[in-house]
């Protein structure tokens, strides 16, 4: 009797494991995790695919000369460096103190050149933002008998054009030296450096307010040095937009102080990069032998980092004191002047 009892309960058990094989039973809950125990694994989340990629930004960049100390802000392009900012630059060339007027037109996002001086005047909100020299390396060369600064009285002195730094500072030299531009010496204007030196080499010319290389030719070619300013600090080139460009889009702005800085340090360290950068600036090739004269000379007036001072800023302005009237050169180099973003990227006794 025990037996079949047994027997039938067996049978039913192995029923009811048959039916369990033939039809799936739902999926049990997962048992609570005792205290203290680890979380098992979750399953690896799908990949999402990758963002595409922006664009890059779009910045116009206003070149006034082909001079070294204009470089940098096509060499920037040329080396790569505003593309690794994310920034594809176009670069627009206005011969003389047409760039000025390109400024204030609202045609430039930046200039790279003497720092906007004159919309600054006009009541433009020009801010400079990274200064990339900061002395004036500006020389007058004149040919016979032209032998000091004295000697231009009752002749000309060539500059690239009225509102050009090489016109600011031909000026400013000649009334430094006690002499009035426009009555006592004529202050021709021609265009661009290039065309500057082809009219002293000429004899169109008297003297010329020049940089290297072009005084380099000069030297060359039998010409005399005729003045020279003692070094003073003084914002002679720099990277310049507005304060709207300058609050509404500083990222971009990083950026191009970042790519700036780094074509300077190239350019100062690199010898074959300035050689080749300022061959297709000039669209002229420099003879081999002559190229560590060039470098050396660029290098020499680069600032690393960009960093400009206020007396230097207000040094700058003064080259415009006759047609500032009566603005605070002062006040107006505090508006000018914003190093935040250099300070930023390159902290005060930070080694770079």
């Amino acid at each position: 009797m025990w037996c079949v009892r047994y027997t039938s309960v067996a049978c039913a058990a192995l029923t009811v494991l048959l039916l369990a094989c033939g039809t799936p039973a739902p999926a049990s809950p997962p048992a609570p995790a005792a205290a203290g125990a680890s979380a098992p694994a979750s399953a690896p989340a799908r990949a999402d695919a990758p963002p595409a990629p922006t664009a890059p930004t779009k910045v116009t960049v206003c070149l006034p000369s082909h001079s070294d100390t204009i470089l940098p802000g096509a060499a920037a392009e040329y080396g790569g460096y505003y593309q690794q900012q994310h920034v594809e630059a176009d670069i627009q060339y206005f011969a003389g103190g047409l760039v000025d007027s390109a400024l204030a037109a609202g045609q430039c996002d930046f200039v790279f050149g003497a720092g906007g001086v004159g919309p600054l005047l006009q009541g433009v909100d020009v801010v400079v933002v990274a200064a990339a020299v900061n002395f004036s390396p500006a020389e007058i060369w004149g040919r016979d008998p032209v032998r000091t600064i004295a000697d231009l009285k009752g002749r000309s002195l060539g500059t690239t054009g009225p509102g050009s730094l090489t016109w600011r500072v031909g000026r400013y030299y000649l009334q430094l030296n006690g002499l009035t531009p426009e009555v006592d010496v004529t202050v021709r204007s021609l265009g661009d450096s290039a065309s500057t030196l082809g009219a002293l080499l000429s004899g169109q010319l008297d003297a010329a307010v020049m940089y290297s290389p072009d005084t380099f030719v000069a030297r060359r070619e039998g010409l005399h040095l005729v003045y020279k300013a003692t070094d003073v600090p003084m914002i002679n080139t720099a990277l310049v937009t507005t304060r709207h460009y300058l609050d509404a889009n500083r990222p971009v702005v990083v950026g191009m102080v970042k790519a700036v800085t780094d074509t300077l340090a190239r350019l100062k360290s690199d010898q074959a990069f300035y050689a080749s950068a300022r061959e297709q600036f000039t669209q002229q090739t420099i003879d081999p032998a002559e190229v560590p004269e060039y470098w050396q000379a660029a290098a020499e007036v680069y600032s690393i980092p960009p960093r400009g001072t206020h007396e230097g800023a207000v040094t700058a302005l003064r080259f415009y004191a006759e047609t500032a009237g009566d603005q605070d050169l002062d006040a107006l180099a505090r508006n000018w002047l914003d190093m935040s973003i250099v300070d930023q990227l390159y902290p005060p006794g930070a080694s770079r």
